[in-house]
């Protein structure tokens, strides 16, 4: 596909036509070369509306030459809507303003003053001795400020197309690390996302450390309470005191953890709890298993069988049996 030309607008006074017909000759090179296509007043069809015309024109083009001399500064027209068009859209941008300056003129207070000037040092064209070498060096600026005006927007369109790609890649991560982080398969969908967006592992990273960041820190925040939660709970037990629950809905809203979160850590604590219960109460019913059960071994060094008489104490009660056992065991070994 062919690149677009720039449009160029010839800004000027009918009493110059001849110089700007000279000039448009001189330019004819980068119109062939599709560098430019250029547009001026004389372009308007018998039956258009020249005003509407021209301010269409005015208002896309890219390139605009202000073609200076006495008339031209002395045309009203020129004056209250050309040249006041032209600046406004170079000044925000959306047009190059090149003033060219055809005869002598003073210039020093206009609104272009600021501008680069054509042909080099502000030599009027008609001060030449050669014309040709004038309209030469005009076309020459034309030429470098086009192809100056093409790169920066081929770079501005360059720049917009990766925002777009990273903007895209950035959409997908923010859904991913909804839960805080990217798992492998995640990852992967990623890398596939990145290369189809053309972008470095640079760029990609960077979206993704940026996306993740204020999950990390939420992480590092919600650590915090909860080691606070449990050195609390290690020194005054479960469940806290009021003033110590007071203080930690301090802690949480400083910082900005979620209601459901501190739950989970409080009801972690409650399980612990219960299961440090459990277990003491497990440990408790060993013990007394333990002493309530007397030993199986009841045989003696002269091979006596005393099961009988601990099946004859357990009918009476079973610490009864643990206390005449103990004596016998004592007394026989």
């Amino acid at each position: 596909m062919s690149e677009v030309s720039l449009q160029l607008f010839f800004s000027y006074s009918h009493k110059d036509e001849v110089l700007r017909d000279e000039l448009a000759n001189h330019l004819r090179t980068l119109t062939r070369q599709g560098v430019i296509s250029s547009w001026y007043d004389r372009k308007i069809l018998p039956g258009d509306e020249w005003d509407n015309q021209i301010n269409d024109n005015l208002n896309t083009a890219d390139i605009i030459l202000l073609l200076v001399s006495s008339d031209f500064i002395g045309s009203n027209y020129c004056w209250d809507v050309e040249v006041t068009t032209a600046i406004e859209r170079h000044n925000t941008g959306k047009a190059r303003v090149i003033p060219v300056i055809l005869r002598r003129v003073d210039w020093s207070d206009t609104p272009f003053a600021k501008l680069q000037f054509l042909p080099k040092n502000a030599e009027p064209v008609t001060s030449w001795t050669n014309r040709d070498e004038a309209f030469t060096n005009v076309a020459q600026g034309i030429r470098a400020a086009a192809q100056q005006l093409k790169a920066e927007r081929q770079q501005k369109l360059t720049l917009a197309r990766k925002e777009t790609a990273i903007a895209e890649y950035r959409q997908l991560v923010e859904e991913f690390a909804a839960d805080g982080e990217i798992s492998f398969v995640e990852s992967e969908i990623l890398k596939d996302l990145q290369e189809r967006l053309g972008l470095t592992d640079e760029e990609a990273r960077t979206v993704r450390d940026k996306v993740l960041e204020p999950y990390g820190k939420y992480k590092e925040n919600l650590d915090r309470y909860k080691q606070i939660f449990t050195k609390l709970v290690d020194e005054q037990g479960y469940p806290l005191k009021e003033k110590d629950k007071a203080d930690l809905k301090k802690l949480q809203q400083h910082l900005k953890l979620k209601d459901e979160d501190v739950a989970l850590i409080d009801n972690e604590a409650e399980v612990q709890k219960q299961e440090a219960e459990i277990l003491q109460q497990q440990q408790e019913a060993n013990r007394l298993q333990q002493q309530q059960s007397p030993s199986n071994d009841l045989s003696s060094e002269k091979n006596v069988d005393y099961t009988w008489l601990r099946d004859l104490l357990n009918a009476v009660h079973p610490k009864v049996v643990s206390f005449v056992l103990e004596k016998i065991s004592s007394a026989l070994f």
